[in-house]
């Protein structure tokens, strides 16, 4: 069915409900009538903001969003304090090898004062 087709169906079935509803005694559509009421004071408002008014709203003290934000605020905490531990971690492993590798070698002293040695450890380093 087209557009055209739908829109003559539904008006058709209109026209029969409008129909019956003269059929229907005067008590019958009296509930209805307070039926329809009661659901239209019921029905919910559309109210226009602004933008403005609507950014106000968020910031307004509601316990779902502080609990959100706490909870952000405890994940984006906790990611900072593993990443700081895990590079601290790394940064010891790092010179925990140097050292290994500096205590294993059979340097003599002299080598240890050689103005040279700080550019070999860093360059054995990023090897």
């Amino acid at each position: 069915m087209n557009e055209r087709h739908e829109q003559q169906f539904a008006q058709k079935i209109a026209q029969r409900l409008n129909h019956s509803l003269r059929d229907l005694p005067a008590e019958t559509t009296g509930r209805l009538a307070a039926a329809r009421k009661l659901a239209l004071a019921h029905q919910k408002q559309l109210v226009a903001q602004t933008a403005f008014a609507a950014l106000g709203a968020y910031f307004l003290p509601d316990n779902t969003r502080i609990r959100q934000m706490l909870v952000s605020s405890l994940l984006f905490l906790s990611v900072s304090v593993c990443s700081a531990f895990w590079m601290a971690d790394r940064e010891i492993n790092e010179m925990s090898a140097i050292d290994s590798e500096l205590l294993a070698d059979e340097l003599p002293i002299g080598a240890f004062t050689d103005q040279g040695f700080s550019t070999w450890l860093k360059r054995a380093s990023s090897e």
